[in-house]
């Protein structure tokens, strides 16, 4: 089975009636209300769908920043796509070994503070945006970083899996800009 693409889940999302919700920094725990002239068809039912959407994704975020590995490995469908910054991974695989089980420990003793999260749902679609800022050390110097990560998942059989994953970031010190 083909995963959709970005642009493609976007556009079945847009399409289809979906049901959207935005997650201020203070209620990322909470639930999700729709967005302000946003398509509300079709909520009442997605509300369940996103709450469990955003539940997978804050899961694999915890994973992430506190070096779960193993749940980071899960929680990827096997042929998903993973891009960052510019640039395609060569696969979920190489991403998972090559790329973020070295950054991991650096990860870990990152600081990191959501400030939105945004959730659409449709079917057993779900996209998830998270913007936040990031603190870390690499070497000896502090890295300072805003944040926009979006997760496009599909629910089946065995609970959420993220096919297709993009980050992008910059820098918010002088050294970025």
């Amino acid at each position: 089975m083909r995963y959709l693409t970005l642009f493609s889940a976007s556009m079945l999302l847009a399409s289809s009636g979906f049901a959207t919700g935005t997650v201020a920094a203070d209620q990322v725990s909470g639930s999700v209300q729709p967005t302000k002239g946003m398509s509300n068809h079709g909520a009442m039912h997605n509300d369940k769908l996103q709450e469990s959407a955003l539940a997978f994704a804050n899961k694999y975020y915890a994973a992430l920043f506190g070096g779960d590995f193993d749940t980071l490995k899960k929680s990827y469908a096997e042929n998903g796509n993973v891009y960052g910054n510019g640039r395609a991974e060569k696969s979920v695989r190489s991403y998972l070994e090559g790329h973020l089980k070295p950054e991991l420990s650096m990860l870990k003793d990152a600081q990191r503070n959501v400030t939105q999260q945004l959730v659409q749902a449709s079917g057993n679609i779900a996209v998830v945006t998270t913007s936040s800022t990031l603190s870390f050390v690499h070497g000896a110097e502090t890295v300072n970083l805003e944040n926009v990560e979006t997760l496009t998942m599909i629910h089946g059989d065995g609970g959420w899996k993220i096919t297709l994953s993009h980050s992008s970031s910059r820098r918010t010190d002088q050294k970025g800009h």
